[in-house]
């Protein structure tokens, strides 16, 4: 008797999971099918391989709202509708940044307690080479660059995570400059501006000049306006990331400004182009500008920043991949440059979900 109620026991939980599964399974078909209803193909951006380059293809929405304008890239000139406004007398705001390109951060090889009689505080100067410390009983560790500690997260004794951020250096005679762009004054700033301390008194009358590297992916957080990175020149005693500055146009030079074809345009030769300013937005450091390659379609190249010119930087085919008459974004590159991140993280998360 006791086994016969086993063997209906058994059977009833048997059957009892059988139903879960099923009911499981439609219930998973019929969200895809809604999916399949409510989400046309097409609508959401993608990223696609097109030929040996990686392209952001905007969907129907994306597509919709974007306001996208290219440029034809013209050979030995500078595209035009570049042209900048002129600054007002009271400048434009920003803040000084350390340079990506001038940084590094240590990190720890692995876990455990941090050992070092001479760990550089904030603010002290490292100089390459110079042996910073060591977690238990990794090699030691040294600095991969001279610098000064901009930010410290450890001290002797302490115990630290396999990759946490211990240490970050940055050179403060090279730094960058975010500044702060009204559209209203042009597409794009000039490319020459002069840097100085937002503070009166000595420090009033130390400037810096500062040439253009290209927009950011971001804007400003109070005015909600564009924000463009300057790479400057040189600095005065005590700047520091962080430091409110205001950006002016150099004395005697009008902010669109061009001058005959330079010397460096002559040494990369007659085929090369222009990418404008507009075109060109940066990340990790790095100036991009992104190509039409298809209707719709756009891929990002790197854009070298070795030949600047009036207007923009003159690249070749050999180092950018661009040619005479490609289709570089002038307008919304930053709004592209966005959307690719976003499309990427979207895209992970879905092939996760599988």
């Amino acid at each position: 008797m006791r086994s016969r109620r086993t063997v209906i026991l058994v059977t009833v939980i048997v059957l009892a999971a059988i139903a879960a599964g099923l009911l499981a399974h439609f219930r998973r078909a019929g969200r895809a099918a809604s999916n399949q209803e409510t989400v046309p193909a097409g609508s959401t951006s993608r990223i696609v391989a097109m030929g040996d380059e990686a392209a952001i293809v905007l969907g129907g929405k994306a597509a919709a709202h974007a306001d996208i304008g290219t440029t034809p890239l013209r050979a030995g000139g500078v595209a035009g509708g570049t042209e900048a406004g002129d600054i007002p007398a009271a400048g434009l705001p920003g803040e000084l940044m350390a340079d990506p390109a001038r940084s590094a951060t240590i990190r720890a090889a692995l876990p455990g307690r941090l050992q070092s009689n001479t760990w550089p505080a904030l603010d002290s100067r490292v100089t390459q080479g110079q042996i910073l410390g060591r977690v238990s009983d990794a090699a030691p560790m040294s600095a991969p660059r001279s610098g000064t500690v901009l930010r410290s997260h450890a001290k002797h004794g302490e115990v630290v995570q396999a990759g946490q951020e211990l240490l970050v250096l940055a050179d403060f005679g090279a730094l960058l400059a975010r500044v702060v762009w009204r559209p209203e004054l042009g597409r794009s700033p000039p490319p020459l501006l002069v840097i100085s301390p937002l503070e009166g008194g000595a420090r009033g009358a130390a400037r810096a000049r500062a040439r253009l590297l290209g927009g950011t992916a971001g804007v400003d957080s109070l005015t909600r306006m564009p924000l463009y990175l300057y790479r400057m020149a040189g600095t005065w005693p005590g700047a520091r990331p962080g430091e409110p500055v205001v950006a002016t146009t150099p004395e005697g030079e009008a902010a669109g400004t061009r001058t005959p074809r330079s010397a460096r345009e002559d040494a990369v030769g007659d085929n090369a182009v222009v990418v404008p300013n507009a075109a060109v937005v940066q990340w990790e450091g790095l100036a991009w500008a992104f190509v039409e390659r298809q209707p719709n379609s756009y891929v990002r190249t790197r854009v070298m920043t070795d030949h600047p010119v009036p207007g923009g930087y003159v690249v070749t085919a050999a180092t950018s991949g661009l040619h005479p008459g490609d289709l570089v974004v002038t307008r919304g590159a930053q709004q592209l440059l966005s959307e690719e991140f976003r499309t990427h993280v979207r895209m992970s998360d879905e092939t996760d979900e599988r």
